[in-house]
């Protein structure tokens, strides 16, 4: 009797690598009216597995683009979405599908239309938005991370890009070791100077290795043409909230306070790194409270309005008073010379969620300092 184990065709031979994460741009605040404001960062909004690799906040990441096909790794096109997560119109600049509530199809009309956000049209529904698939082989290779922007001028430096490793290797940009960056550039808009971070995607390689690579291409060898899983095309407005901000400002706020909001988030993340906490999956992290102080008089520029954390719960874990690591470098060598006291050392640690405890705050510090006082009879700090 025979055996059957392959069914021919399509069926057995399709593969797919998988979209396995989402790499954000930016984060989310919220007034307390409920009405949410997305906030640029100046590092990747990583998910826990690739912060464990590159911690809280990385300006730089090592990438792979899994096929040679630009419209599989890399997708543009104008989008509007409604109240809920689904599309509800895209198009390419010349044509478009707009779905019917009616028919409960998308159907053909002309792009642009009346909903393109523009100078003229400030408050439009529909934007650009493009989709970047990468592998980050430092973390995993089982799938692709999405990275989705709406900036013009990232676009365009990735597709530049795309064409340069292209002209340089004859043609291939598919599994070469490239580099994702946040770089910083001044833009001017409206009379207002601000810094933006503009992701950037270059060839990790010399010019020798690039040519060798175009004299030889099989020397890289591509695997079998894999079908990359689409990004997911939702209304990112849906993105959880990660700041709440206690004023209800924001709605007309300049650039200095957005830049404050920007501060507090970035000091937020880093304070977690230096605590060595855990991070928390979006969706069940608790939304950080921060509160905007208003002038204290007449005649105060908007730049001084400072934004400050609120209060938090009397912890030993989050004082938010950081110090150098170094000073308390000579301690934990003394520690970690005892056994006996490295193993206190590590319950420690444990027992509060601590990973390195060279960058403890001042609270953590003086708790470690507590708690060997009160095991460690004649200890000499």
């Amino acid at each position: 009797m025979r055996q059957f184990t392959t069914i021919k065709g399509r069926f057995s031979e399709a593969r797919e690598l998988p979209r396995i994460g989402k790499i954000r741009l930016g984060l989310k605040v919220q007034s307390t009216k409920g009405t949410s404001y997305p906030t640029e960062t100046e590092y990747f909004v990583c998910p826990p597995e690739v912060q464990e690799v590159y911690g809280e906040t990385p300006t730089e990441l090592d990438v792979l683009l899994p096929s040679n096909n630009l419209e599989d790794v890399f997708r543009s096109k104008y989008a509007m979405y409604g109240a809920g997560a689904g599309l509800k119109c895209h198009g390419n600049g010349e044509e478009a599908e707009r779905y019917n509530e009616q028919s409960k199809q998308f159907e053909p009309r002309a792009c642009p239309c009346e909903f393109l956000k523009s100078d003229a049209n400030p408050k439009g529904t529909c934007t650009a938005k493009s989709d970047l698939m990468v592998m980050l082989p430092l973390v995993s290779m089982g799938g692709c991370y999405q990275i989705k922007t709406g900036s013009a001028a990232a676009t365009k430096n990735i597709n530049s890009s795309i064409e340069l490793v292209k002209m340089l290797t004859g043609g291939r940009f598919a599994f070469l070791p490239m580099k994702l960056r946040r770089v910083p550039i001044d833009m001017t808009h409206e009379g207002h100077k601000r810094t933006h971070y503009i992701v950037t995607l270059t060839l990790n390689a010399t010019w020798q290795q690039a040519l060798q690579l175009r004299q030889h291409p099989d020397s890289l060898v591509i695997p079998a043409e894999y079908q990359i899983a689409a990004p997911l095309d939702e209304n990112p407005e849906l993105d959880p909230d990660d700041l709440v901000v206690e004023a209800d400002v924001l709605a007309e706020a300049d650039e200095a306070e957005l830049a404050n909001v920007q501060a507090a988030l970035k000091k937020q993340a880093e304070l977690k790194g230096t605590l060595g906490l855990k991070p928390t999956p979006a969706s069940t992290a608790q939304p950080h409270r921060a509160v905007v102080k208003p002038a204290p008089g007449p005649g105060l520029p908007p730049a001084q309005m400072p934004l400050e954390e609120a209060p938090e719960p009397k912890s030993e874990r989050f004082d938010a008073h950081l110090i150098p690591p170094h000073k308390w470098s000579a301690l934990i060598q003394y520690i970690d010379t005892n056994p006996d006291l490295a193993c206190l050392k590590e319950d420690w640690k444990a027992d509060r969620q601590v990973d390195n405890v060279l960058r403890l705050t001042v609270g953590g510090q003086q708790a470690l300092l507590a708690f060997f006082r009160e095991h460690v009879k004649e200890f000499p700090y």
